[in-house]
C-alpha cells in the first residue's frame, strides 16, 4: 500500500562539527520503506554539514540555493536543480558558502 506523509518536523542537527543545519526525515523507518530513507536538509547561509564519510552512498537533489560540495578534497559548486551522488566512504561536506540558504533532498540506503 502506498504511504503519504504530509507533516514534517525539521530538527536542528546538534553537533560541534555542524553550523546552521536542520533535517527533516521525509521517508524513514516509520513509513516502512524496505530499501531507503529520504531526508530534506536546510543549510543556512554560512552554515555547513560535518566533514565526514559513511560506508553507503548519498543520492542528492538540490532543491534551492547555491553552495559547495567538498568531496574527495575537491570543491564543486552546487545549485538548484543539480543531482549528485556521494560515493560510499567518500569524505564529504555540504557548505552554504555562496550567500544563500542551501536546501537539498538526500536519499540513503536503509540500514
Amino acid at each position: 500500500m502506498a504511504y503519504i506523509r504530509d507533516k514534517f518536523e525539521p530538527k536542528p542537527v546538534d553537533s560541534p562539527e555542524v553550523k546552521g543545519v536542520s533535517m527533516q526525515v521525509l521517508i524513514g523507518k516509520d513509513e516502512q520503506s524496505p530499501t531507503c530513507i529520504m531526508r530534506r536538509f536546510r543549510v543556512e547561509a554560512g552554515g555547513y554539514s560535518p566533514h565526514h564519510q559513511h560506508n553507503y552512498e548519498h543520492v542528492v537533489y538540490v532543491l534551492s540555493g547555491k553552495g559547495t560540495l567538498l568531496a574527495s578534497e575537491k570543491e564543486r559548486e552546487i545549485t538548484s536543480g543539480n543531482s549528485l551522488i556521494v560515493q560510499p566512504n567518500e569524505i564529504h561536506q555540504f557548505r552554504a558558502d555562496q550567500g544563500e540558504t542551501l536546501e537539498f533532498l538526500c536519499i540513503i540506503p536503509k540500514m
